[in-house]
């Protein structure tokens, strides 16, 4: 669902678009390069949405994932999530590590290592497509890897954006790698003031 604020003005709806398009793809392109691999990337979209219906969409609370977390510092308050179940998280990580994926059955140093850089290139290519399309500066912070219940993770959004309820705009898509039935979920998470910064014209 978009957010009327969006749906009313042409101008926000073809940002939005172009936004989720463009940096959707050069954040696959991100983990395509570290992957020596093509990723395909599934329904890039925007919508607005309550917390509670991303907890759902990830199996609820107390699905434990790997959450790796970037926020966007300067201009425009958002912050990127990577979303994973463990077993896919695994996968990537046995991918990045040129490991086999059978034998990667956690997450230790040099694995979260391994996805931290997977997810700054990632959140690197986001931030510069807006960067971009809006003329912002916009600096990642270091990615903070975590593995953890998806309500635990998604509480320190929650805290960060100062979305506690009602419409949160994010960003999303998923990245697939077909021979290993890999799935990364991605997520753009605004700040409730983010569409205003990036309509914003600087001065």
């Amino acid at each position: 669902m978009v957010s009327k604020e969006i749906s009313q003005n042409p101008d926000a709806q073809a940002l939005m678009e172009r936004i989720s398009a463009q940096g959707s793809q050069k954040a696959a392109d991100g983990i395509s390069w570290l992957l020596g691999e093509k990723l395909d990337v599934t329904h890039p979209a925007f919508e607005t949405l309550d917390f509670s219906e991303l907890m759902d969409e990830f199996g609820g609370p107390g699905s434990e994932i790997v959450g790796i977390y970037i926020e966007c510092r300067d201009d425009i308050p958002i912050h990127i999530m990577l979303i994973m179940p463990l077993p896919e998280a695994f996968r990537l990580t046995a991918g990045l590590l040129g490991e086999d994926p059978e034998e990667v059955q956690e997450i230790d140093d040099l694995g979260a290592s391994a996805l931290a850089e997977m997810a700054n290139v990632t959140g690197t290519q986001f931030f510069n497509t807006i960067a971009e399309i809006t003329g912002k500066t916009l600096r990642p912070s270091t990615p903070a890897v975590m593995i953890d219940m998806l309500g635990s993770i998604l509480n320190i959004i929650i805290a960060k954006t100062g979305c506690i309820s009602g419409d949160v705009l994010t960003f999303e898509t998923a990245f697939v790698r077909q021979e290993q039935d890999l799935k990364i979920n991605f997520r753009a998470i605004s700040s409730p003031d983010a569409l205003e910064a990036l309509m914003r014209e600087d001065d």
